[in-house]
């Protein structure tokens, strides 16, 4: 993008411990929802705009609903598709399943109530959002080409590929182990972590 130049790239660092497993928080969350343990909920967090591909949720989780009828779509962001995707679900018959949260402040008290995170972007610059459900210890799942592969510290996040159809994305979550895991010894080692953060800015900077 640059040419030849000389340049250094700092990672946008992540307080990964903010997002860790948290299970009374997991249980504090699904029972403001009124969803029980055993129900599988699926998560996505984002601007509700055209890059982030929100009428395709929505068409995914149509077809998980299919697959696993007690399941739930938890919605966390705001923005212009609001109202089209509100009438989506609608469309479909699924009002009771499909939780719009909008804009929260605590995305990480959030994500302790979801078990899989679902992301099926048109384009990103990064994703950031993927790392903080990686260390929520969610299985992601996201557009390939859409957002980098550099996302992937955990091994936790499937590239879906862009033509696939809403029922192969929803096939290829639903047989997913989608049990939440401890990533934190993994992440901790990424070079994406505060601590990372700072030795490099000292480094940049000649700070002692």
């Amino acid at each position: 993008m640059f040419g030849k130049c000389d340049l250094t790239v700092i990672p946008n660092a992540i307080d990964f411990q903010k997002f860790a497993p948290n299970q009374e928080m997991r249980k504090q969350m699904r029972d403001r929802l009124g969803v029980a343990d055993e129900q599988r909920v699926f998560g996505f967090c984002g601007r509700l705009c055209t890059q982030k591909n929100p009428e395709m949720l929505i068409d995914i989780f149509n077809e998980i609903h299919k697959l696993k009828p007690d399941s739930h779509l938890l919605i966390l962001g705001d923005g212009e598709k609001r109202e089209e995707l509100t009438e989506r679900v609608k469309a479909y018959g699924l009002p009771g399943s499909v939780i719009f949260a909008g804009s929260v402040t605590n995305v990480e008290d959030w994500l302790q109530a979801m078990d899989c995170f679902v992301f099926p972007s048109r384009w990103e610059g990064f994703g950031i959002v993927l790392l903080e459900a990686q260390a929520a210890g969610l299985q992601c799942f996201t557009t390939k080409d859409a957002a980098p592969e550099e996302t992937n510290l955990t091994g936790r996040v499937h590239f879906i590929r862009r033509d696939a159809s809403p029922y192969e994305w929803a096939k290829a979550i639903v047989e997913a182990d989608c049990e939440r895991r401890d990533c934190m010894g993994t992440l901790n080692k990424s070079g994406y972590t505060l601590d990372d953060l700072r030795i490099k800015m000292y480094e940049v900077f000649g700070l002692d």
